[in-house]
């Protein structure tokens, strides 16, 4: 199915009249009942998060005469692995349900005081059916998506454990004795050697994992057609995007990588140049940050721009956000496309 359509399937307007919030932990999940039309009608209790407790909430929707669960819709706020059994046993039941960040329902709150699971998950619930018009219906990504995204957090978690060890390294032998220093060395230098070849065990999982799946074998060969997109940034968009499903418009997903520029105006005291938000998807932006750096050395196209916009008196910084945003929008053009990017600059030349 394209990826256009199942968007649209996901943004239907919903027409549910049981909404339930839910705040999940480790533990266990606060779940509350509201209703339309019902603003004193408000059941709230917490389960184990585990199948009892899944069965458990299911026998409670019961006792409080909640019988066809296609008028059910379940908003839960995001919180990691935590949430992935609940989602996969609320999926097998045929429930709807969405995946909020915490941080939109506090936004949408106004002035509130207290905090408690029990607060949380009343007003999850509240949350839900003041926005049920504008709520996306969530889907888990694949398994394959699922593994991709568990084996490129644990490479980096790697990366960052070997780092540590380089650092470390350095700054004993600028404090410590030779005896101490040597020591501790040897052994980091082991554990660098540990962590090297395990990143290199890593990277052939993923490519087990991509190659084994046509769909995802193909989006990644495009994306690496792209100038400036190179291994890591093709296997993050693809995870982000859910294999470009989550999202149909470059603009949407840069505006989520927070390299999209917005107005900051207000009146006439109010008025600076147009910026991009610190609310972004910061790994994303980092990748594209850097994917900016590699192509300025080796994207001749990219090269000359740069150059040309500085000369201008352009400032760099825009204009490396410029290359961010083509890079984007020529990633989703492929996927879209269905083949490999077209250099017409070197034609050009």
């Amino acid at each position: 199915m394209p990826f256009n359509i199942i968007y649209k399937i996901q943004c239907k307007v919903m027409n549910y009249f049981y909404f339930i919030g839910i705040d999940i932990s480790k533990l266990w999940f606060d779940a509350a009942i509201r209703q339309p039309g019902k603003p004193r009608y408000i059941r709230h209790r917490q389960f184990e998060n585990s199948e009892k407790g899944f069965i458990a909430f299911l026998n409670w929707l019961k006792q409080n005469q909640i019988n066809d669960f296609s008028l059910v819709f379940v908003c839960m706020e995001h919180t990691g692995v935590y949430t992935v059994p609940l989602c996969n046993f609320l999926s097998e039941q045929t429930i709807t349900y969405t995946l909020i960040p915490g941080a939109e329902v506090t936004n949408s709150q106004g002035i509130t005081r207290g905090k408690s699971d029990k607060l949380d998950a009343k007003r999850i619930a509240a949350y839900a059916l003041k926005n049920r018009e504008e709520i996306r219906v969530h889907t888990l990504p694949s398994e394959q998506i699922r593994i991709l995204k568990t084996l490129l957090a644990y490479r980096e978690r790697i990366i960052k454990a070997r780092h540590g060890f380089m650092i470390s390294i350095k700054e004993i032998k600028a404090f410590e004795t030779d005896t101490v220093a040597n020591s501790i060395e040897e052994d980091s230098r082991q554990m660098i050697d540990n962590c090297s070849k395990q990143i290199k065990k890593i990277d052939k999982q993923i490519d087990s994992c991509i190659e084994t799946h046509p769909e995802l074998d193909k989006n990644f060969k495009l994306l690496l057609s792209v100038p400036g997109i190179g291994r890591q940034n093709a296997l993050y968009m693809i995870v982000f995007t859910k294999n470009f499903v989550s999202f149909n418009c470059p603009k949407k997903f840069a505006a989520y990588a927070g390299i999209a520029p917005f107005k900051n105006s207000s009146g006439k005291s109010l008025n600076s140049s147009s910026k991009v938000s610190q609310k972004a998807n910061k790994k994303m932006k980092a990748l594209l940050s850097s994917a900016v750096v590699c192509s300025l050395r080796s994207c001749t196209e990219y090269r000359l721009y740069y150059e040309r916009q500085l000369e201008k008196g352009k400032n760099q910084y825009s204009v490396k956000n410029v290359i961010r945003n083509k890079i984007v929008a020529r990633a989703f053009a492929v996927i879209r496309r269905n083949s490999k990017y077209v250099n017409t600059h070197a034609f050009a030349a």
